[in-house]
C-alpha cells in the first residue's frame, strides 16, 4: 500500500465524495480545512461523545464465538460563554474512557484504506485516543476511544483525530480485495453500538 499524497486526497474528496463535511462547517470553513492537507493525513472533528455504562453486561467480554459489550451513554456539550461553543469536559479515572465520533462520513471505495493516528495536540495535553484501522469498503462515521490522564476540555468540531489515507498498489484488483463486511457503517453511519451483543469478528 502507499501513502496518498494532499493532492490526491482533496482530489478523491472533491469528486468521489471520500470525506463528507460536518454539519457545523460552513462550506467555506470546509474549502480551508481541504486546502490545509498536510501529507497523507486530513485531520477529523469530534461531533459527538459516549461514555460506557455497564447496564447491559457487567463486565464486557470478547470471545471467539461472541461480544457482549458495555453500552453506550451520550454525553451532551454544554455551551461556554467565554469560548462562545459547544464544550466537553473529560476526567481521568477508573472507568472514564470515552467513545468519540467524528462529524465527517467517510466513504472509502475498494481501493482505499485508511488508519486513525493521534494528534500530538492531544497527548500533550494528556488525552490520549484509542484509535483503529478503516477498511476499504466501508462508509460511515468513525469511531475512536479517548483516555484522560488530566482534565481535558474539548469544543464540539475540534480537530482531534488524524485520518491517513492508503491506495492499494497498482496490479491490485477489486476481488483481491477483502471488503468492509461490518455492521458499523452503511445505511446508519451514526451507530455507535450493538447495544451489548456482536458477532465475535
Amino acid at each position: 500500500m502507499s501513502l496518498l499524497a494532499a493532492s490526491q486526497i482533496k482530489k478523491l474528496i472533491e469528486e468521489e465524495h471520500l470525506i463528507s463535511r460536518p454539519v457545523y462547517d460552513s462550506e467555506d470553513d470546509w474549502a480551508q480545512r481541504i486546502d490545509f492537507i498536510e501529507g497523507s493525513t486530513f485531520d477529523l472533528t469530534i461531533d459527538r461523545l459516549f461514555t460506557r455504562s455497564m447496564g447491559v453486561v457487567k463486565v464486557p467480554f470478547i470471545g471467539r464465538k461472541s461480544r457482549e459489550g458495555a453500552k453506550l451513554e451520550e454525553i451532551a456539550p454544554v455551551y461556554d460563554d467565554e469560548r462562545d461553543e459547544m464544550v466537553w469536559e473529560l476526567k481521568p479515572g477508573f472507568n472514564n474512557s470515552y467513545i468519540a465520533m467524528t462529524g465527517e462520513l467517510v466513504n472509502f471505495p475498494w481501493y482505499i484504506a485508511g488508519v486513525l493516528a493521534a494528534r500530538s495536540t492531544c497527548f500533550l495535553n494528556g488525552l490520549y485516543p484509542g484509535v483503529t484501522w478503516i477498511a476499504p469498503g466501508f462508509s460511515g462515521k468513525l469511531r475512536f476511544g479517548l483516555a484522560p490522564s488530566d482534565t481535558v476540555r474539548i469544543g464540539r468540531g475540534a480537530r482531534v483525530i488524524s485520518l491517513h489515507v492508503m491506495h492499494f498498489d497498482e496490479g491490485i484488483t477489486k476481488k483481491d480485495v477483502g471488503l468492509y463486511k461490518g455492521v458499523w457503517g452503511g445505511a446508519n453511519p451514526d451507530k455507535v453500538t450493538t447495544n451489548g451483543v456482536e458477532r465475535p469478528h
